[in-house]
């Protein structure tokens, strides 16, 4: 596993472009950046893994995905009540499946 530092470079700070190392030497350091605002990349045998960002970025992505999922809930609520998706009774559903 090798972690690449400053693979996108962050908002607010500094492109910073490390290199390749061991992942287990420089798990601190990506912390540290993460804590400065940088962002690293996490491969394994070359291939993106995962990666050390800022709680901020973290938490801006779940808020992302949070007005996403409302969006396609409320499509779907809307495709429904409108009747273009046609819905299955509950009691059905419960027959269908076994269910009691």
């Amino acid at each position: 596993m090798t972690i690449l530092a400053g693979a996108r470079p962050p908002r607010s700070k500094a492109h910073r472009r490390t290199g390749v190392v061991p992942a287990a030497a420089s798990l601190r350091d990506a912390m540290r950046r993460a804590a400065r605002g940088e962002r690293t990349i996490v491969r394994q045998h070359g291939k993106r893994l995962a990666a050390v960002v800022p709680v901020e970025d973290a938490q801006y992505m779940q808020a992302l995905e949070d007005a996403h999922d409302v969006a396609v809930a409320e499509a779907a609520l809307r495709d429904i009540r409108s009747g273009r998706v046609p819905t299955i009774p509950w009691e059905e559903v419960r027959r269908k499946c076994g269910l009691r």
